[in-house]
């Protein structure tokens, strides 16, 4: 097939193979690879951006769609970690929208096309038709692409709690993300609560009509749903609910019952990032209640130390937890309490990165447990034997000398240093490394 128009013969076959060859490779398509592939694609899309401005819109049009079935079909063979396809798409979707500018094809048949291929789509494309493609559909092409989306929806029945695996199903994601846009277009807050009053399977299903309300000044409606949310989910809820409700009570100086979802959230988590919650919210609730109050009860609980069936069962939910002292040296440490971090960390252990927090923090005024954290981590860097851990594990050698030299340690550090060389003489690279020590 071929069209001419101002003197210019186009054979939509030659930009057909054109398009093929630039996205099918043969094979999957590596992430070393994926710059010049992508650049590949962009010289045909630059070639048909050149046909629209040359005013074949029409051809322009169809290969754009050819050019989206295909990109589509590849989308799985490629290592996009650096998302150059999800450029590449919107650039196609540009193209394909700049032509029907100029086509101005039937406005019903463009949104039945455009309705069907958004609501099948994997990669995203013509996701949000009724935004980007308002200005050609116009109010006929909008009219019958809300019939579709609405006569799709109606089929779509309400989530409640326990069904949350449901609520991302394919066609269930697409048509409420679309019936969504088609709501927002309305500007009614109550169009949108209900659409998304039937996906209430999870927590933050609540959050997000809690949050319209908010945003709309209904204040007294943004309270009630959070409310309901809290009481469908009361156990293991979303924490963006609790924190939004606290937030509710502070402002209405029901100080007590925001402290009450803030402990609850600390309580099921017990994390260092709940701590730093349960402080900020108790600096709201003021005097009510003290923060070196709710500090006390909050390590006990870390500790294990309190007695109530609620902690017990609590703790006993947190065991997937790594047993150490991770978090109450991470707290002790953002509280600038050093020699507090250090004794938990010695009784209990931690993770690695807060062990050497922990020695950077202790150089200054006890240098000799810097030096005994600094090496503990030499072998197992030098143990993977690989060049990366090899200058990491002469770094913290570097350190070790570097501090022996200041207590005046000489000796020790030649010691110290001649044991490396001979435990791991045969690893070349690494002697190289402590060669440059002396």
């Amino acid at each position: 097939m071929q069209a001419a128009k101002g003197g210019r013969t186009i054979h939509l076959l030659t930009y057909r193979k054109a398009i093929d060859r630039a996205v099918n490779w043969g094979d999957d398509v590596d992430y070393q690879s994926m710059y010049e592939y992508s650049r590949g694609i962009e010289e045909v899309i630059d070639s048909l951006r050149q046909l629209l401005e040359e005013d074949h819109a029409a051809e322009v049009l169809e290969l754009s769609e050819h050019f989206l079935r295909t990109l589509e079909v590849q989308m799985g063979m490629v290592d996009d970690s650096d998302g150059y396809m999800s450029g590449i798409l919107s650039d196609v979707e540009d193209l394909h929208h700049g032509a029907c500018v100029k086509v101005k094809p039937d406005p019903e048949q463009l949104a039945r096309k455009l309705f069907t291929w958004g609501l099948q789509t994997d990669s995203g494309v013509f996701s949000d038709a009724a935004h980007s493609y308002a200005d050609v559909l116009g109010e006929r092409g909008l009219k019958a692409y809300r019939a579709l989306a609405e006569e799709r929806w109606k089929r779509m029945r309400p989530l409640r709690s326990g069904e949350e695996n449901l609520v991302y199903g394919k066609e269930r994601f697409r048509i409420t993300s679309i019936i969504e846009q088609l709501a927002a277009q309305t500007g009614d807050v109550e169009a949108l609560v209900a659409v998304k009053s039937k996906n209430l399977a999870t927590a933050y299903g609540y959050l997000e009509i809690a949050e319209l309300y908010k945003k709309a000044k209904k204040d007294a409606k943004a309270l009630e749903w959070a409310e309901k949310g809290v009481r469908a989910f009361p156990e293991g809820t979303d924490s963006r609910l609790r924190e939004f409700l606290a937030s509710e009570y502070h402002e209405r100086k029901r100080h007590q019952e925001a402290m009450e979802l803030i402990w609850a959230e600390f309580g099921e988590n017990a994390g260092f990032e709940e701590y730093r919650l349960l402080k900020s919210h108790a600096k709201l609730a003021g005097g009510s209640e003290p923060w070196d109050a709710w500090r006390e009860k909050a390590l006990r609980f870390l500790r294990g130390e309190n007695s109530t069936d609620g902690a017990r069962a609590t703790r006993k939910r947190l065991r997937w937890r790594t047993p150490d002292h991770s978090t109450l040296v991470k707290i002790f440490l953002w509280e600038k309490d050093v020699e507090q971090a250090w004794q938990e960390a010695q009784e209990g252990g931690c993770d690695g990165s807060l062990w050497l927090e922990l020695a950077a923090a202790r150089e200054a005024s006890h240098p000799e447990d810097a030096v005994a954290v600094y090496k503990s981590f030499v072998e197992p860097a030098v143990s993977r034997m690989d060049n990366q851990s090899y200058r990491g594990a002469a770094e913290f050698v570097r350190k070790v000398r570097k501090l022996l030299r200041r207590l005046g340690r000489e000796e020790e550090w030649k010691q110290y240093i001649d044991s490396l060389r001979l435990s791991h003489r045969r690893k070349r690279n690494f002697m190289k490394l402590l060669e440059q020590l002396d």
